[in-house]
């Protein structure tokens, strides 16, 4: 434990603490945050238009729901085109804003250009109609090239004074609007000729960048939907807050793109009347995997608060367990402390992982029902993990039957840090 703790903090701790200070990380982290409560809103949209009622083989069976949702569905599915159909939009805008900020340039000015020249590349015009198949999650990692390009090239022309300057009598916006000139001008020379070089050597077969991202990206969105990686992702985020630093945030940040372009698979698949495919989409560890936040510390709440025998141990539990309803556990990592500790560590790695280990087979064996749905991720989880799944009982059953075997697997480790607490104040 002596070698692993020294190896974390000699080691481990640098190398993350570099990387959740790049700019890069932080403007894609920003940027699919600005764009969650769009996301929510269309998500919710969707689950409302497609509930389980539907099917008269099953008791859930609704005949008014049955007759009223062929109409509804033509009438108030706009909130989720307008949303999720087209979510890299406001992607594209958060991630130029925030990575525009970074280097003290104007971020709406940032936002606007990152958009532009997303739109640029993946939503051509065809008969006075622009397409809108790669505004949605397929156009995600699109976003995050054009975005970073963008914001690249209007840090050049600022800081070498390649921009049309008004005076200082001129009002701001207008200034900055002017300013933004020719960058955009050269986003244009730069980005509109690639899809049509692309186009010409692929002699039609593929048309825009977008087309050609995902094609050599496809390998890697296939295997992200698997076991190992999610394992790999549960890991890393573990290692990551034992060593005190926010590991979700930084795996996240890497992440993301894959787990909404799984969660459009799946809700693609919906509205096709099919059955949704992909296992490890967004939401799908907060209700199964990390149940009170990284490393299903709920339970350690509920085994402190109720069970353990040190003072300590046993208001910190008590003060976390209503913000672990939420998956807020910060309280908790901290207060305890689970950061670098040589005892609860273990279970606090390996819980998540036997977790992950069981919400996945119970998905791809069909026991129960694939994500759907994005919501907050302070939904509490067993009521997550049932409005996620378009209202799945044995998803409902599965996160609590998780709490509780984590609560047995949490018990021992809890009893062995009492210990070593008792002998160091002895």
């Amino acid at each position: 434990m002596e070698k692993m703790m020294h190896w974390i903090e000699h080691y481990a701790m640098p190398v993350a603490s570099k990387v959740s200070q790049s700019r890069y990380l932080n403007a894609m982290k920003d940027g699919f945050a600005y764009s969650i409560p769009f996301l929510l809103t269309g998500s919710f949209i969707l689950l409302l238009l497609n509930l389980p009622l539907t099917d008269p083989e099953t008791f859930l069976y609704s005949e008014w729901y049955t007759n009223w949702i062929e109409e509804a569905r033509n009438k108030y599915m706009q909130p989720f085109y307008v949303s999720m159909g087209i979510m890299t939009i406001f992607i594209a805008f958060g991630i130029g804003s925030s990575l525009a900020a970074s280097y003290d340039l104007h971020s709406i000015t940032g936002g606007f250009l990152a958009m532009f020249s997303f739109l640029l590349v993946a939503a051509p015009v065809d008969g006075g109609l622009m397409s809108v198949n790669y505004l949605d999650a397929k156009g995600i990692f699109t976003a995050l090239i054009t975005s970073i390009l963008s914001i690249q090239v209007l840090r050049l022309c600022v800081t070498k004074g390649i921009t049309i300057k008004l005076p200082p009598s001129v009002p701001p916006a207008i200034a900055k609007s002017f300013e933004l000139i020719v960058p955009v001008v050269c986003v244009i020379l730069l980005l509109h000729p690639v899809n049509l070089m692309i186009e010409a050597l692929s002699h039609g077969a593929v048309t825009l960048l977008p087309e050609l991202i995902i094609a050599l990206l496809q390998p890697l969105v296939v295997v992200s939907d698997s076991l190992p990686a999610l394992l790999m992702a549960v890991f890393f985020v573990q290692i990551l807050w034992v060593a005190g630093i926010n590991g979700g945030s930084i795996v996240l940040s890497v992440m993301t793109p894959f787990l909404f372009a799984n969660l459009q698979v799946n809700q693609d698949a919906i509205l096709a009347g099919e059955e949704a495919s992909r296992v490890f989409v967004a939401g799908f560890w907060d209700y199964f995997i990390f149940i009170g936040g990284a490393g299903c510390t709920f339970s350690l709440a509920c085994v402190m608060a109720f069970w353990s025998k040190d003072a300590h141990l046993r208001t910190i539990g008590r003060l976390s367990i209503v913000p672990g309803m939420f998956n807020i556990n910060e309280p908790l990592i901290f207060g305890t402390p689970m950061v670098m500790n040589p005892i609860l560590f273990i279970p606090f790695i390996v819980i998540p992982m036997i977790n992950a280990t069981i919400a996945w087979f119970a998905t791809t064996s069909g026991l129960v029902g694939n994500v759907v749905t994005l919501l907050p991720w302070t939904t509490p989880a067993p009521l997550g993990a049932f409005l996620a799944t378009n209202l799945g009982t044995t998803a409902l059953v599965l996160s609590i039957t998780l709490i509780v075997t984590s609560v047995l697997m949490y018990l021992p480790f809890v009893r062995m840090y009492e210990k070593s607490l008792a002998q160091q104040t002895a």
